[in-house]
């Protein structure tokens, strides 16, 4: 029987933070960020490299009353400069709760059909659009880093917390000083919008049972964040990197075809797919770049697409049902990403992607 239907629908969201939001307590840690810029560096020769920023901007990361001592340590930018380097390109941060944050609100709505056109297929199309005003997250660590000598963006600035006496930013405590301040603010705006799809077809053979196609896939439109009122709005979609963080790959999907036998033995193959992103550094967008990479970053420039394919069957004798499978067939190995984006312990990859290579498994239910 052929059949439609269209929905739907509009939602107004408010979410208070959480407690570990509000009340987390602060402490200083390490993130991988790259090179403070007002800090000398070293080439491959061991060369001291002067600084990525001049004294003028990196007085901006300072209070007026320190202004006379960090312009005596940070000398000539370069051999006179005693300002410390980040060790192995990492920073301190200090991380954790604020009490004085206010809630989140967003506007959801969406728009869909589902769809029966012809025996044993359905499908659903919808659109999808969420924005959310003063949403609590932390300004990217690298806007705040870089963003401040070049800007004197007190946002970014009041962000800067300098040890009082050698001016790093490799503090060892909350009240020494020397850090990121990377705790929770209402800082940013975000908008996500994508087309969802999913789709069933099934094949009846008359004594051989059934063949069921099925498929569920995402395509991001738009991954939007404006990091602060006033600021640019950037876009993520199809990115990753210092700024963008996490995976934002424009298409994915999971395909499944299942063989179902009158013995009540299921077999079924699945396809895992996550298309291709490439690096932020590298967008045409200026506010996405990272001052560390000073310039095109060829190593990371690219995440190729990834397919994983898992196989998987179950057999069921009155009571008892048996399921064995493989996920990851081919053993495919996660993308390496270098530790200038992907640090603090980490596996140089992204949880989004296959970090185990091949798992088998297999299970016994007893239905009592």
């Amino acid at each position: 029987m052929t059949s439609y239907r269209l929905r739907a629908s509009y939602n107004k969201a408010i979410r208070a933070p959480s407690i570990i939001e509000l009340y987390n307590p602060q402490s200083i840690g390490q993130i991988t960020i790259g090179a403070d810029p007002c800090a000398p560096t070293r080439d491959t020769n061991n060369n001291v490299v002067a600084a990525i920023d001049t004294l003028q901007q990196c007085l901006h990361t300072v209070s007026p009353a320190q202004a006379a001592a960090f312009t005596a340590a940070y000398g000539n930018g370069g051999t006179t400069n005693t300002i410390p380097q980040g060790t192995a390109s990492q920073l301190s941060q200090v991380q954790g709760g604020n009490p004085n944050l206010t809630p989140e609100e967003a506007n959801t709505y969406s728009i869909g059909i589902t769809m029966s056109p012809v025996p044993r297929f359905t499908a659903s199309v919808d659109y999808w659009n969420v924005k959310i005003d003063n949403a609590v997250g932390t300004l990217p660590a690298t806007s705040i880093v870089y963003g401040c000598p070049l800007t004197a963006d007190p946002v970014f600035c009041a962000q800067l917390v300098r040890h009082p006496t050698t001016f790093s930013l490799q503090g060892a405590s909350v009240t020494g000083g020397g850090y990121v301040l990377q705790t929770t603010q209402n800082t940013a705006a975000a908008e996500t919008s994508g087309i969802d799809v999913q789709g069933n077809y099934r094949l009846d053979f008359t004594s051989r049972g059934s063949l069921t196609f099925g498929l569920a896939l995402s395509y991001m439109l738009d991954n939007s964040t404006t990091p602060y009122v006033g600021a640019h709005t950037y876009d993520c979609t199809g990115l990753f990197g210092h700024t963008c963080q996490t995976i934002n790959p424009v298409w994915r999907h999971v395909a499944r075809a299942t063989w179902q036998t009158p013995k009540s033995i299921s077999t079924t193959l699945t396809w895992r797919y996550i298309s291709s992103v490439k690096e932020d550094n590298n967008d045409a967008d200026p506010t996405l770049h990272n001052s560390f990479w000073g310039g095109y970053d060829a190593f990371n420039a690219e995440i190729g697409s990834q397919s994983y394919f898992d196989l998987a069957a179950s057999f069921n004798i009155k009571k008892v049902e048996l399921r064995a499978g493989i996920n990851n067939i081919t053993d495919k190995a996660p993308p390496l990403i270098s530790s200038e984006i992907i640090g603090g312990g980490s596996p140089n990859t992204y949880s989004t992607y296959d970090m185990f290579g091949r798992q088998v498994f297999f299970a016994v239910n007893l239905r009592l």
